[in-house]
């Protein structure tokens, strides 16, 4: 997590914004995949049967090649 914590940070330098330390923590727990399996937004939960498949593919593993993979 500290990894994400900096690059948060590195992104909000970029953008000229200073997240307060509530805010960080926020936004480090609305952006973790365990957050994003739950939340119906950001899950398979509100795609409609008839388009999801069990191929289909919205969060990737984020390891080298794998976007070659999941074509």
């Amino acid at each position: 997590m500290a990894d994400t914590k900096s690059t948060i940070e590195k992104i909000c330098d970029f953008l000229g914004r200073k997240l307060e330390p509530d805010e960080l923590d926020m936004v480090l727990k609305y952006s973790s995949f365990q957050d994003m399996k739950e939340n119906k937004i950001s899950n398979y939960s509100l795609i409609p049967e008839d388009v999801a498949t069990k191929d289909l593919v919205l969060l990737r593993k984020g390891a080298k090649r794998s976007k070659e993979r999941a074509f």
